[in-house]
């Protein structure tokens, strides 16, 4: 099992970096194109295991020791040395022989590694595939539980975007009784599932949504998405698959994106749709197995991609997928066929251990002149040409500083470096050979020794870093281990230094290790800040928390206004929460100008997260709503706003807050009353209203039944003309038909009365 698995994992790694690596040199391509690519390596991981059981072995030795090897090894070295000695008088062979007969009647003995491995493997393939069918069970709840539309005016924009997104098979358009984001699934029927509240979007959303998720389906997304999670859960244990999935997934909005716009989609309107909905929607995970447009993840990267009109939009065609697919099968069929082989040079150390064991001699200098070169690459630092490399010196924007570049080896830091002072070390510095200058700049945990040309703030050259031992000393006396070279000159570039360190340690603070000093420095944790932030109560006991402030604008500064504006004594993490969540003391102060002094921690953080603020509390002030924060985030989430209920009072409806929460549900904005009232619907109900937006009468559709003939018609009439299909464009002639069956029949019921009337007069 473990020979079987590393072959999976060596074969799986190198069909995934081939495909980074396409992708990375088709940098410019389109998202498409690079969905493609990761498209066919989630295909090559999920049949590569099949295909390699249907080529013949082509054989690749690899020194890796099988499991049943390693056990034997540890059986023999814990042998009686009694046995041993006992099977030797027969010879080598004999003595083999023996001690694996010994090995093999104690079970308890060997370490069943195989059996281990591949029970791992099975629990988590297990849990991730009934993760998969339970993802699948609640897609299939979701789409049972919502309701077909039926509306004629959703059902033909389905018709308009699926002819322009290049969707010829049928569509099922769904409404969920619940709040989600509109998603798509089906992999053979594809349903988009749109939300409750979906008829309040006006016509450019509508359009917007229904073409992403057209173009899903367009794209077969749900269909990578369902081989994406089976390749997850089959390869679980390699980090690889899972990076491949993500960039599936990102390369996916990105490409069906980009259909959206070569649909016709306008730029600025469509990232509008999409940065509102991501909005509405966030923190809601939708199930795995569909494919939703609203997605907060990456949402900056997409909205500059579908604003970037430079941006590569082409779609791959049949030639390129053709050859996409022949590329990578030529890759895929050695790869498979490609057999690990393990009976390299471990087999015969394991029999020279054997032998050496029976026959008394120790392999212990053998294991240290193998790790010799390990333990001394472990010894620490601390000569004078450890780290050395090269610089480049350029002007920067800011005549203030310029910018420095320091290369050595791996490792590279760019930063400002202040004119001041690079004046200054020129005036000390020394003639070197060949015309070049010699600087050295000192630090106290090392000096770095440059030598190069430099002619007006600009050159380049080579550098040395000398760390100082009195540094190291005065570390070590302090308690902590050695650093190497390398780690003395990441500090030597933050300036973190023995001031920083006994700050630590009179606030208390468990002592790090010097690669945490070393990520402070990197982070912008330094004295100033150490101090600055125990004076403001936070001695947090850890250099990871105090990191972790940094990182997320926690400063004395924040926490100082926060003070200011009665928001005290929080914990470590309920401050960094309050920063996450943009609740700080400018926020703060704007409510409590508004009377809002007294609200909790916990609301103060919801009211920002809903996009409660001062202009929107002001906002409906004025029009006389005086919300408390709860009012207000129940309001805000339905979509009343300022503009809403003043463009409903201009038209003469003063409504209380649950009125306009009520109209903003049901799709009655400002734009649909006034609609109706220009064809001649003013002044009714906010009831009336609602019940005839339900119904689907709009202005356009009054329009069309006048253009009929049917011109002042009560709201209850038009809306069970409506209701019963009388006025439709897409009728045509049937529209037509039906009027005048209803005129004949009102005749006849007309002449039916007369004669009836007559009959009475008679028999009386």
């Amino acid at each position: 099992m473990t020979a079987l698995l590393t072959a999976v994992f060596i074969k799986g790694s190198l069909l995934m970096i081939a495909a980074a690596a396409a992708v990375a040199l088709m940098s410019r391509a389109s998202a498409a194109t690079r969905h493609f690519i990761w498209t066919l390596a989630v295909i090559g991981l999920l049949v590569l295991p099949p295909i390699a059981t249907m080529l013949p072995a082509w054989e690749v030795a690899v020194p890796i020791a099988s499991s049943e090897t390693d056990a034997a090894i540890n059986v023999v070295r814990l042998a009686p040395i009694a046995s041993a000695t006992a099977a030797t008088t027969s010879g080598d062979g004999a003595s083999i022989a023996r001690v694996t007969d010994d090995a093999n009647a104690r079970p308890d003995a060997r370490l069943p590694w195989a059996l281990l491995l591949g029970a791992i493997y099975g629990v988590g393939a297990l849990v991730l595939f009934a993760r998969l069918l339970h993802q699948r069970s609640a897609v299939r709840r979701i789409v049972r539980e919502a309701t077909a539309i039926s509306d004629r005016d959703w059902l033909s924009m389905v018709d308009d975007c699926a002819a322009r997104i290049g969707v010829s098979r049928s569509v099922a358009l769904r409404r969920s009784a619940v709040q989600l984001m509109p998603m798509t699934t089906g992999t053979m029927a594809s349903s988009i599932v749109i939300p409750a509240d979906a008829d309040s979007w006006d016509e450019d959303r509508r359009r917007a949504v229904l073409l992403h998720e057209l173009a899903h389906i367009a794209r077969h997304d749900c269909l990578t998405q369902m081989l994406s999670a089976i390749a997850c859960a089959t390869y679980w244990f390699h980090p690889g698959v899972w990076y491949v999935a993500r960039r599936l997934r990102i390369e996916r909005e990105l490409a069906c994106d980009d259909r959206v716009l070569a649909a016709g989609a306008q730029a600025h309107e469509y990232a509008g749709h999409l940065l509102e909905l991501a909005y509405r929607w966030s923190g809601r995970r939708a199930p795995a197995l569909v494919v939703g447009m609203a997605s907060s993840r990456k949402l900056e990267d997409r909205m500059r991609a579908v604003l970037d009109p430079a941006r590569n939009r082409i779609a791959p065609s049949r030639r390129v997928w053709l050859m996409g697919a022949a590329v990578g099968a030529a890759l895929l069929l050695p790869l498979a066929a490609m057999t690990m082989t393990t009976a390299s040079a471990d087999a015969r150390h394991s029999s020279a251990d054997v032998r050496s064991s029976l026959m008394g001699r120790s392999d212990e200098p053998q294991s240290q002149e193998r790790g010799g070169a390990a333990s001394t690459a472990a010894q620490p630092i601390g000569s004078r040409d450890n780290v050395a490399g090269t610089w480049v010196l350029r002007p920067s924007p800011n005549r203030e500083f310029v910018l420095l570049q320091v290369s050595a080896g791996d490792f590279s830091w760019n930063g400002q470096f202040p004119a001041g002072e690079i004046d200054r070390l020129l005036s000390q510095s020394e003639p070197a050979a060949g015309g070049k200058m010699r600087v050295t700049v000192s630090r106290e945990a090392g000096s770095l020794e440059l030598e190069g040309t430099l002619n007006d703030r600009t050159g380049s050259g080579t550098f040395r870093f000398v760390p100082s031992e009195t540094f190291i000393a005065g570390l070590t006396r302090r308690g902590f281990s050695r650093p190497t070279a390398q780690q003395l000159f990441a500090l030597a570039q933050t300036e973190i230094g023995s001031e920083f360190i006994d700050e630590l340690a009179a606030q208390k603070y468990e002592r790090p290790d010097i690669e945490n000093l070393v990520r402070a420095g990197h982070h912008g944790v330094d004295t100033e800040f150490l101090r600055e932030m125990g004076r403001a109560g936070y001695r947090v006991g850890t250099l990871d928390s105090l990191i972790r402030f940094r990182d997320h604008g926690v400063d004395p500064e924040y926490v100082r206004g926060m003070r200011a504006q009665g928001i005290s004594d929080l914990s470590a993490d309920e401050i960094v929460r309050a920063r996450d969540h943009g609740v700080d003391p400018e926020y703060l102060g704007e409510l409590k100008k508004l009377g809002y002094a007294g609200e909790s921690f916990d609301t103060a953080i919801r009211a920002r997260d809903h996009g409660i603020d001062s202009e929107y509390l002001r906002g409906m002030r004025q029009l006389g709503f005086t919300f408390t924060i709860e009012e207000a985030i129940r309001a805000r989430d339905h979509g009343v706003d300022p503009d809403f209920a003043g463009g409903m009072r201009k038209l003469g409806y003063t409504l209380t807050a649950d009125d306009l929460i009520r109209a903003r549900d049901h799709g009655v904005d400002p734009e649909y009353a006034e609609g109706m009232a220009i064809v001649g619907y003013k002044g009714l109900p906010i009831d009336t209203l609602i019940r005839m937006r339900d119904h689907g009468v709009t202005p356009d559709y009054v329009q069309e039944m006048r253009k009929q003939g049917r011109d002042k018609l009560s709201p209850d009439e038009i809306i069970r003309m409506r209701d019963n299909g009388v006025g439709q464009r897409s009728s045509g002639d049937l529209m037509n038909l039906h009027y005048k069956l209803n005129r004949v029949l009102d005749k006849l019921a007309r002449e039916l009365d007369e004669v009836l009337e007559k009959l009475k007069r008679k028999m009386a």
